[in-house]
């Protein structure tokens, strides 16, 4: 077992070899030294290949003094001696070691990837301190550590109930390794933990036998680091491991009372300092291992909106949005993440779009360090919303002459459809008498979004059914028609608060009319064209944006809010870039209560 730096281990080796063997004399003392010359040679290319990889790594200029910290373990080694605190780091029993970063393979559900979002580096920072850090302490705060039994010259004990009372850090030092994963630095640590202890003689002339409570103050020069690979489920959630490779555990003060040998033990305890502070750093390695592997990734499965149920009617009310992850990409300056984006059926997985996906291909955007986050979105995505609408029969709905704008020029009754059919019929039909008409809509036909540099198009296809009222008797219908619709969509951020994303239709065509069916003959096709077309224009399209006049709020989720968010439209793809502002009370005081969540805040000492 090698304990120490990395620059001990290569020195371990690096020892002088002197051998004089007798041609045709193979000895074991000579077959063991030309053993030991090859381990001693692979040793030496293995730590010399590695020394100079971490070279280059720190000798990048953006690198700062922690960030070589994080690329060279042993550096935090040389700063303090065994006796300034507790050290950990690969190699040793309380560490088995670096586990490997995940590089992640397409999950099987993702036949491709419909969106992509970027976390810039600003963004990551954000979120690691803002709301990671706080998260993880309110629920450190909230748990007791597994028992710890050890062993002491001349006695034998165990600790039991380890808490945390007190936990301060300050902000979270991150390291992206491109195609890997993150790398931290914490400084700052600061612990208080109460416990119980219990300890007896372990030699039958030692009838030493305690047991009582224990205070212990770890101080702020203790830090760690290690790493965290992030990888993907197959069923696309998030999937975490957590390695912490070094931690520099001070021991500043341990006292324990509630016992008659309180005063003994407490002279003994400089004697085991060392133990002592192993054990701790060992439970607090242990809780953290823990809380990432079991309550974290649960946290995130349950927290994350990934599959989200569309507004849909019964029967329908089983389809679904699916943005689960189909892979994560880690760069030098930000997170690439890709999304399924497609819509889904629960109750029936075979009800998908059948149009062949078209995967986001886009880099991350130019200013992407300006914002915190992007994401792009594919027409793809759109147009399979748009086909389980269409399948399902939601295109559908009926316009009144309560829906008419005041300055339309037609009105939805007989007298429109007069100069259609000639004036014998429409006296037969009407008898005179001027009744209401309703247009039924529905589509024949999904829409299709197109996008476009800098502009979207829509183009769908519409029946249209003229029902005249005959109350109390049923409707009929006196036109039926097919036409193509196509409108252009403006889209724009209102930045003023609340901010959201404002949608205005702009109608651009509706021929050819196509007649289904009349209750007459029509004689009129210029006059059919032009009721046709004023419906759709100066109906439809109206109706449309008076719906969407409210906008769609880009005000974020949760305690996430999004702020300065910029839209681009470029060909195929539909992207949002945005700042972020996280309050993470809500979080914390929804998973661990009030009293957790005002401990967990006061304990992130991060500038904001």
């Amino acid at each position: 077992r090698v304990w120490g730096s990395r620059g001990a281990y290569c020195t371990l080796w690096t020892v002088s070899l002197v051998c004089h063997c007798e041609p045709g004399l193979m000895t074991s003392r000579c077959k063991g030294i030309i053993i030991g010359l090859v381990v001693f040679v692979s040793a030496l290319s293995s730590c010399l290949g590695f020394e100079e990889a971490l070279t280059d790594a720190c000798g990048v200029s953006t690198l700062d003094d922690a960030s070589c910290m994080l690329q060279k373990p042993h550096a935090l080694s040389s700063r303090g001696s065994p006796k300034q605190g507790n050290h950990m780091e690969k190699g040793s029993e309380l560490n088995p070691g670096l586990s490997s970063m995940k590089l992640l393979q397409q999950p099987k559900h993702c036949h491709s990837a419909g969106a992509r979002a970027w976390l810039s580096r600003s963004g990551l920072d954000e979120f690691a301190n803002e709301v990671l850090a706080p998260v993880v302490v309110g629920r450190l705060m909230g748990i007791g550590l597994s028992p710890k039994e050890f062993s002491l010259p001349g006695f034998n004990g165990m600790l039991t109930d380890l808490k945390f009372t007190t936990i301060t850090l300050d902000p979270i030092n991150l390291i992206l390794v491109p195609g890997m994963g993150v790398k931290f630095y914490v400084a700052g640590l600061k612990l208080e933990i109460d416990m119980h202890y219990m300890v007896e003689g372990s030699d039958w002339w030692n009838p030493v036998w305690s047991s009582g409570t224990a205070h212990a103050k770890v101080s702020e020069l203790t830090r760690a680091m290690g790493s965290l690979s992030v990888g993907v489920t197959e069923d696309g959630y998030p999937d975490l491991t957590l390695d912490i490779q070094q931690l520099d555990l001070n021991l500043a003060h341990l006292e324990v009372y509630g016992s008659v040998f309180a005063g003994l033990l407490n002279l003994l305890i400089p004697l085991f300092e060392e133990t002592i502070q192993g054990m701790i750093a060992e439970r607090v390695v242990d809780g953290l291992r823990s809380y990432v592997a079991e309550d974290l990734i649960e946290l995130m499965r349950d927290g994350l909106p990934l599959r989200m149920p569309l507004p849909f009617p019964p029967p329908y009310n089983t389809t679904q949005a699916d943005f689960s992850m189909c892979g994560i990409i880690f760069e030098i300056d930000h997170v690439e993440v890709d999304f399924s984006g497609v819509v889904i059926d629960t109750a029936d997985p075979d009800f998908i779009y059948p149009a062949l996906p078209l995967r986001i291909d886009e880099s991350p955007p130019e200013d992407l360090q300006r914002y915190d986050v992007s994401a792009s979105v594919g027409q793809w995505v759109v147009n399979g919303f748009f086909w389980h609408m269409q399948r399902q029969g939601l295109f559908k709905h009926t316009i009144y002459q309560s829906d008419v704008p005041d300055n339309s020029p037609i009105e939805l009754n007989t007298d429109s459809l007069d100069a259609v059919f000639p004036a014998f019929w429409s006296w037969n039909l009407w008898q005179g008498r001027t009744r209401p008409v309703e247009v039924v809509l529905s589509s024949t036909r999904e829409p299709n979004i197109t996008l476009t540099d800098g502009h979207m198009d829509i183009n769908g296809e519409v029946e249209m059914a003229l029902e005249v009222v005959r109350a109390p008797e049923p409707n009929i219908v006196a036109l039926a028609v097919r036409v193509p619709l196509a409108a252009s969509v403006s889209l724009s951020v209102h930045e003023e608060s609340p901010q959201r994303l404002d949608t205005v239709l702009k109608f651009l065509s509706a021929t050819p009319v196509m007649l289904q069916s009349s209750i007459a003959k029509v004689t009129q096709a210029k006059r059919l064209n032009w009721l046709i077309e004023n419906i759709l224009s100066k109906v439809l399209i109206p109706l449309i944006n008076k719906a969407l006049a409210a906008g769609f709020a880009l005000t974020g989720f949760g305690p996430i809010a999004l702020q300065s968010t910029g839209l681009e439209i470029s060909s195929s793809i539909f992207s949002l870039s945005s700042e972020l502002t996280i309050d993470p009370a809500p979080i914390v005081s929804m998973l661990y209560g009030q009293l957790a969540s005002e401990q967990a805040l006061k304990a992130v000492r991060a500038a904001r």
